[in-house]
């Protein structure tokens, strides 16, 4: 069992996609929010939400770094640890291909009413 000092406006029982999007939304409104996450063997996850908007700027990420810089660091070291587990598997890596020439634009194609026809049905 999970005992801790702090109250909360909401603690919502399992994570999942739906339960971290809830806390975002909470935490969005203001609320204090607590995710609990549970598995055969007792609590695998406790979380709080305390969410606030910031500019992603060099200077909001240096400020992350320098707070918190184990953190981070284990961060980067984790996804090149999973990115040598996945090369010493076997998988090829593939580099990222150019960029274009010249700039490129998606149109979105509108919908129409009409069904469409196949060529050379009747």
């Amino acid at each position: 069992m999970v005992t801790t000092a702090e109250e909360f406006d909401v603690v919502i029982i399992g994570g999942g996609p739906g339960g971290y999007a809830s806390a975002l939304y909470g935490a969005n409104a203001g609320l204090r929010i607590a995710v609990v996450e549970r598995d055969h063997e007792g609590v695998i996850l406790t979380a709080t939400q305390k969410q606030s908007r910031v500019p992603l700027s060099d200077a909001a990420l240096s400020r992350v770094f320098f707070s918190h810089p184990l953190l981070t660091l284990k961060v980067i070291g984790g996804i090149h640890f999973e990115a040598a587990r996945l090369w010493a598997k076997g998988l090829r890596i593939v580099p990222r291909p150019p960029a274009p020439d010249q700039p490129v634009t998606v149109h979105k194609i509108r919908q129409t009413d009409e069904p469409q026809r196949a060529i050379g049905r009747r």
